[in-house]
């Protein structure tokens, strides 16, 4: 989450630029520029939030520092990752994802098998993990001879996506912020247990929200993006069909048989994930057309449920209040989601600024 709001919108401000026939070097140095003061500004929260944390959760302080300056590099990395989005280099973006992955489960592997059950140790390798396949990105971007991006244009642009941007994030994460605070350790380790595996669908959401986006900022319709990210909602479909079928029987073997509660709200949360994904690349194909603002307006129905029913339930959050409230706030989201796209119509015009300015509107 702090990430997010770390590169506030920009990856999504170069990818756009950069797909609209912008000098794709010259993006990702303003976004690089761009991206200074927010995330010094997240940095300083963290700092102060760390405390909070440590005390409620007895995670050492310093500990607790040295994972979240990993956003730093995240920051980078995602504005990286809009540059080769906004080129439409989706196999140097995969290999990049799918090497995270394989990385991390290996270097888990190895501290699991060395014996170690420090938090610190796994925590480790899941940021050192992240590091290294994050790498493969820093290849030089193409030459071309294309405009450069101007300050004024993507600034707008990236302060209007960054409030779908942000509110995605915090949606989605919004309760395991919240539930240190609110919530017993052990509810919290339930939940956690249960995200980590109904989220496994969402890599399909990002997939698609990336080709969508893309594929909407040079002027495709709906049936054909619909038809771009068709083979990733099937996937999505059936790896949550996955989750609801084996979740009884594979979480006590993965996880121990005192991860049962786990259980529902694992798949409850399956089900919130394929909602998200329809909410995801909704918002991705209005931003892709210009419309960052009104792209926003999903992901702020969806976390403003959230925000409300955690109030509402503070006094009594628990894993499977939890579930209940992402599944309900990711609904929100996906019908907001479809009433803006049926609503708003393929922008005729191709100039930047006059798309950002009816995202204002």
């Amino acid at each position: 989450m702090a990430a997010a709001v770390a590169s506030l919108g920009i990856p999504s401000a170069v990818a756009y630029f950069i797909a609209r026939g912008r000098n794709a070097r010259d993006c990702y140095r303003l976004g690089l520029f761009l991206g200074i003061v927010p995330t010094a500004i997240v940095i300083a929260v963290m700092v102060f939030y760390g405390r909070i944390v440590s005390e409620n959760q007895n995670i050492p302080y310093f500990f607790l520092l040295a994972c979240w300056s990993s956003i730093i590099v995240s920051a980078v990395v995602q504005i990286r990752r809009g540059s080769w989005q906004g080129v439409g280099q989706w196999r140097l973006l995969d290999i990049e994802r799918g090497a995270g992955a394989v990385l991390r489960f290996l270097f888990v592997v190895v501290v699991a098998l060395v014996g170690i059950t420090s938090a610190t140790y796994f925590s480790a390798a899941a940021l050192i993990s992240f590091v290294i396949a994050a790498a493969i990105l820093f290849i030089p971007l193409p030459k071309d001879n294309s405009r450069s991006g101007d300050w004024s244009s993507m600034g707008k642009y990236s302060l209007l996506a960054s409030i779908g941007t942000i509110s995605t994030i915090a949606s989605s994460r919004l309760d395991q912020l919240l539930m240190p605070a609110a919530a017993s350790a052990r509810e919290l380790g339930y939940y956690a247990v249960a995200v980590t595996v109904a989220e496994i669908p969402l890599v399909l959401a990002t997939l698609a929200a990336r080709n969508s986006l893309q594929k909407s900022a040079k002027g495709a319709s709906n049936i054909a993006i619909m038809r771009e990210c068709l083979f990733f909602f099937a996937v999505c479909v059936l790896a949550v069909l996955a989750i609801l079928v084996t979740a009884p029987i594979v979480t006590p073997i993965v996880f121990g048989s005192d991860f049962g509660p786990s259980v529902l709200p694992m798949q409850i949360l399956a089900i919130s994930s394929l909602l998200t994904w329809v909410s995801v690349v909704a918002s991705s194909v209005l931003s892709g057309r210009g419309y960052p603002g009104i792209g926003s307006v999903i992901s702020i129905a969806s976390l403003g449920t959230t925000v409300v029913a955690f109030v509402v339930f503070w006094s009594a959050v628990s894993s499977m209040t939890a579930s209940v409230i992402a599944l309900g706030s990711s609904a929100v989201g996906a019908i907001v989601g479809v009433l803006l796209l049926a609503k708003l119509p393929r922008p005729r015009r191709t100039v930047e600024m006059q798309h950002v300015k009816e995202g204002l509107a």
